[in-house]
């Protein structure tokens, strides 16, 4: 069943999407994970960066849409 009530912040973030452009968080996020294509699971927790930071590079889901 779709309930989009109970996802309110994924679907504004997701709607956001189609209104603007990418933020550049998700830009460099991108950028990151590219030049480290090869070797992402070994290069990441090597990086000297706040878990937070780590998580987001990662792709942990936030429930938003950057």
């Amino acid at each position: 069943m779709f309930c989009p009530q109970k996802h309110q912040r994924f679907y504004s973030s997701l709607f956001a999407l189609v209104r603007q452009p990418r933020s550049l968080q998700h830009l460099s996020r991108c950028a990151l994970r590219s030049h480290l294509e090869g070797s992402l699971p070994q290069a990441l927790p090597r990086l000297p960066l706040p878990p937070r930071l780590l998580r987001y590079l990662q792709l942990d889901f936030e429930g938003v849409l950057y």
